[in-house]
């Protein structure tokens, strides 16, 4: 497994930046500061900045206007209204795109939210991971559902004949008082 990525910070590659051109750190840290405000300032003035065997910086625009959301109050859906938004992309140039591909780089790991199973699949992993056969059939869950029918069939008739008995006997506990 590769080791744990990180992020570089500015400080770290002005001190990278500054073991490469053998420069102070800190004048490093201003020509990128610098960099970056010419950066901003011509993406206000122009739409598209383009650094040779680095890549392009354009602005687009994401589309504003009525969106349709899930009210999870109500259960209906509710219409909201997005407003145009500005988007940086940066495209890479076929030389830096090419660097990257050919080279000996990894991705960092991706991860992945767990997710819920649902009680289906889990009686599915169950079965497969026990090797149950005996599943029941359609016919054999059938009878089952009949035969609890009947069985409360037969538990209310027999309620019915505890009643009859019940009434038979307070009428013969009447008639021997009188």
């Amino acid at each position: 497994m590769s080791p744990k990525r990180r992020e570089i910070g500015i400080d770290q590659i002005c001190n990278l930046i500054s073991l490469e051109t053998k420069n102070n750190p800190k004048t490093i840290r201003k020509i990128l500061e610098a960099t970056y405000s010419v950066i901003l300032k011509q993406l206000e003035l122009n739409d598209r900045i383009y650094f040779y065997n680095f890549g392009a910086f354009e602005i687009s625009e994401r589309p504003g206007g009525d969106k349709r959301m899930g009210d999870p109050v109500n259960g209906g859906t509710i219409v909201r209204y997005i407003k145009p938004k500005n988007m940086i992309t940066f495209l890479p140039s076929s030389v830096f795109d090419k660097a990257v591909n050919e080279g000996n780089f990894q991705p960092p790991p991706t991860k992945r939210k767990p997710y819920k199973k649902s009680q289906v699949r889990m009686m599915k992993e169950y079965y497969k991971r026990n090797k149950v056969d005996n599943k029941p059939t359609v016919e054999e869950i059938l009878v089952k559902a009949l035969n609890v029918s009947q069985a409360r069939k037969t538990d209310d008739k027999w309620e019915i004949e505890q009643e009859v008995k019940r009434m038979e006997r307070d009428n013969n506990y009447d008639e021997a008082e009188v």
